[in-house]
């Protein structure tokens, strides 16, 4: 099982075909996202490199939005050089 550590509160910009809700089917749009927990209940994905995260989405101008939970591949979660 791959452990992906996100603070809570932290602001992550998943780019577009980064990330995905229930479908394999990606959004063409990126995802502005104030991560509230990583949910390694669900982690059967993380074999495919991808874990599920929980937060509040943001609009473009940093208002806050509805609730999400995205299937976001790791590498997109973890800024480069930072183990995971």
């Amino acid at each position: 099982m791959t452990f992906v550590c996100v603070a809570a509160g932290t602001v992550v910009v998943l780019p577009a075909g980064a990330w995905r809700q229930g479908s394999d089917r990606r959004p063409a749009d990126s995802l502005r996202i104030v991560v509230a927990r990583v949910m390694h209940e669900l982690d059967r994905h993380a074999g495919r490199g991808e874990v599920w995260v929980e937060g509040t989405r943001l609009d473009d101008e940093g208002r806050w939005g509805g609730v999400i939970q995205a299937c976001a591949r790791i590498d997109a979660l973890i800024p480069a050089g930072r183990p995971a």
